[in-house]
């Protein structure tokens, strides 16, 4: 497996689970529908034989896209680097999103959904909610109402403050709704590195492409191994398959 690190490639559209249902079971009708569906449409690559292999588009994508730019700018503002995208953290923060629905805030449970869900580092877990409307009329789309929800991370002296905080790294962006209320639950973690594409290399192996993030970290080795079972090794490699 070669190893390579250059510039970082947006993954966040790849790989999701379609979280748009209710938490009651129900589906959110209207504008955010018709904005979902006509997005779909312009991104099909159903017809596209050389896609066939590619998992389906996270619907959910354009708004985790739209969070973390803001979450940027503020980054950017307090001179500090950009956050990446923590695909393992999506799904986390949606399961805890969704537990969250029914449950009070417990952050020993969203530690133990992260370490489920295999995210690395130790995350600190923000969560926003926005109210919705009585009068569908006035409450704006789903979108909307999740950026509200967001925003409100933003003017809370204590999420902001992690939120902008050098050493993180990364952000895991999850969501869950239901008639009443929207979730938006951000996973923000600290790791020694960013992993941005996996693909199979030309002589029929794996090439992993990153982007160290720790100056005072190396990489000396690595292990692939499967989500399903990571205690067995599919594939070791060592300094000589490594490039910087």
């Amino acid at each position: 497996m070669d190893m390579e690190y250059g510039e970082m490639d947006d993954m966040m559209g790849y790989g999701e689970e379609q979280q748009y249902e209710m938490a009651d079971g129900q589906y959110m009708e209207g504008e955010y529908d018709q904005e979902m569906e006509e997005d779909e449409e312009s991104m099909n690559f159903d017809d596209h034989p050389e896609y066939a292999g590619l998992p389906k588009l996270d619907r959910m994508r354009k708004i985790r896209r739209q969070i973390l730019r803001t979450i940027n700018d503020i980054r950017e503002a307090h001179g500090v680097p950009m956050m990446y995208p923590d695909t393992m953290g999506n799904k986390a923060a949606t399961e805890y999103a969704n537990y969250l629905m029914s449950n009070p805030e417990d952050e020993n449970k969203a530690k133990e959904i992260a370490k489920e869900f295999h995210c690395v580092g130790e995350i600190v877990p923000l969560v926003g909610f926005a109210i919705l409307e009585e009068d569908e009329d006035h409450q704006g789309t789903l979108q909307e109402q999740m950026m509200d929800a967001h925003g409100l991370l933003l003017e809370l002296e204590y999420e902001l403050s992690v939120l902008a905080q050098g050493e993180h790294t990364h952000v895991g962006i999850g969501f869950a709704f239901n008639k009443e209320q929207v979730k938006v639950v951000e996973f923000v973690s600290a790791k020694p590195l960013m992993i941005n594409q996996v693909n199979q290399s030309e002589d029929g192996g794996v090439e992993a492409r990153g982007v160290v993030l720790n100056k005072d970290v190396g990489l000396y080795a690595a292990r692939l191994v499967a989500l399903s079972k990571m205690s067995k090794d599919l594939k070791v490699v060592g300094p000589a398959n490594i490039q910087f």
